[in-house]
């Protein structure tokens, strides 16, 4: 039985946090919307996400006393971007943020912890994480939300041409059960496919470091296939060799896994990483991503995430099926510690007692982590360890688009019909993406090409 309508008013390509925000938006205003995902499940890359999400102004910032703006975040995210990306369209990820926050509570009910937690790169706590730390439950009701307004999904469908006729986007072959089927766009094609981090090929030819070695977060299908499509066509790609590493992964694990929890949101903010060649700190602890994997590769090997039980209780993680699979270690003494990753014994111990000094002024003289009240010193037995090396992540660059998410040609000048949001995307991150402002910019960006598109 062939699923497909001969001709669709709106076609959206992926079903992540993009598309099906883009989706749901173009069907609110009044047009005919179908999705197709290459894969066997919806989400793409969406749902190995931890859910968190960045915004300003938020009501659990007042009750907590966190005076935060707009125009800090834009500052934020400008700084770690190495000033590589289009400020308007920061601005309107920032201005858009608690909008879009709201959102997932009101619409999808998610529910989230009551910290407001800090990640590297941002200057205040802005971040919020769902209760059940997964993406996926977003994403789901995101899924479940397009079958009540009637949008169909079809999955396992590939696409393989975009069809140009005079400059403007008329139709999509796609690949579906090893047949060809042609789809006509009435209004508007949005494409909301995810990165091409998986794309070993790809991403070596922006960053060589990036070779089979370096393991990615990424599901097998984050490949830069539809982006070569839309390169075929003439849209403008801007910042491929901006691609993210997770400097927060495990090397004892494949995939997300269960290691990044324990390295973000309790190594970073509450412990310190050790190189095992200087069997000292290298990095502030809470830099930005880019910052913090560049100067992982830079040791040439694999670090130590560190951290004491006062740290994994401020934190308040479920960390047990990480212990119990040996992602994380417990160890009774930092001796054991040294001896166990053949660290210098003295120098290792030395670099502690150096680290829990700057506790007693309140600043850290060796690299300027800032240690704020929830933060302490490294003193409390059981201490817990991880083998930390960076896993590529995210792809910073992709397709050119402007505030109204239509995606540029070589001139600068929009093509017909083409809008796009999310990963496929470049211009908003540049260099260095922040936590939690991926799904941010997803969602922002995701509505805005689905009221657009609608028009």
């Amino acid at each position: 039985m062939n699923p497909f309508p001969s001709t669709t008013e709106i076609l959206v390509i992926g079903s992540g946090y993009a598309g099906l925000s883009a989706a749901i938006e173009a069907h609110r205003a009044h047009a005919r919307v179908l999705v197709v995902e290459k894969m066997a499940a919806p989400g793409g890359n969406s749902i190995i996400s931890d859910g968190g999400i960045a915004a300003v102004n938020t009501e659990e910032q007042r009750v907590q006393g966190i005076s935060d703006s707009v125009e800090l975040m834009i500052a934020d995210m400008r700084r770690a971007a190495q000033y590589r990306s289009d400020p308007k369209l920061v601005k309107l990820v920032c201005e858009h943020s608690r909008e879009v926050y709201e959102w997932t509570k009101t619409e999808f009910k998610i529910r989230y912890r009551s910290r407001v937690e800090i990640f590297g790169g941002h200057s205040v706590a802005r971040c919020y994480t769902p209760e059940s730390v997964k993406g996926v439950d977003l994403l789901l009701s995101m899924v479940r939300k397009c079958d009540e307004l009637g949008i169909k999904i079809i999955r396992k469908c590939t696409v393989t041409q975009i069809v140009l006729h005079q400059d403007e986007i008329v139709s999509v072959i796609v690949d579906y059960d090893g047949r060809n089927h042609e789809i006509a766009v009435a209004k508007a094609l949005i494409v909301a496919a995810g990165g091409y981090g998986a794309d070993i090929a790809f991403r070596e030819r922006y960053d060589a470091r990036l070779d089979e070695t370096v393991s990615t977060t990424n599901k097998a299908s984050a490949d830069a296939s539809l982006l070569r499509e839309c390169m075929r066509i003439g849209a403008q790609l801007i910042d491929l060799d901006c691609i993210q590493c997770g400097p927060w992964a495990s090397i004892d694990e494949k995939g997300f896994g269960l290691g990044p929890l324990f390295g973000d949101y309790v190594v970073f903010p509450y412990g310190i990483l050790i190189s095992r060649r200087t069997s000292r700190r290298f990095v502030n602890e809470l830099a930005d991503r880019k910052i913090i994997s560049d100067e992982m590769f830079r040791q040439k090997e694999w670090v130590i995430g560190l951290a004491d039980q006062q740290g994994m209780d401020t934190g308040n993680w479920d960390l047990s099926r990480a212990i119990e699979r040996n992602i994380v270690r417990r160890f009774d003494s930092l001796e054991d510690i040294a001896h166990t990753y053949e660290l210098n014994v003295r120098v290792f111990l030395e670099e502690i007692e150096k680290y829990n000094r700057f506790f007693e002024n309140d600043s850290d003289l060796d690299f300027d982590k800032p240690l704020t009240q929830d933060m302490h010193p490294i003193l409390c037995s059981p201490f817990y360890v991880m083998r930390m090396w960076p896993k590529v992540h995210t792809t910073l660059g992709g397709l050119k688009i402007d505030e109204q998410a239509r995606v540029l040609n070589i001139h600068d000048q929009p093509i017909k019909k083409l809008f796009a949001a999310g990963e496929i995307t470049g211009g908003i991150h540049g260099a260095s993406r922040l936590g939690s402002c991926a799904i941010t910019e997803c969602l922002v960006f995701g509505r805005i090409a689905g009221r657009n598109a609608a028009k």
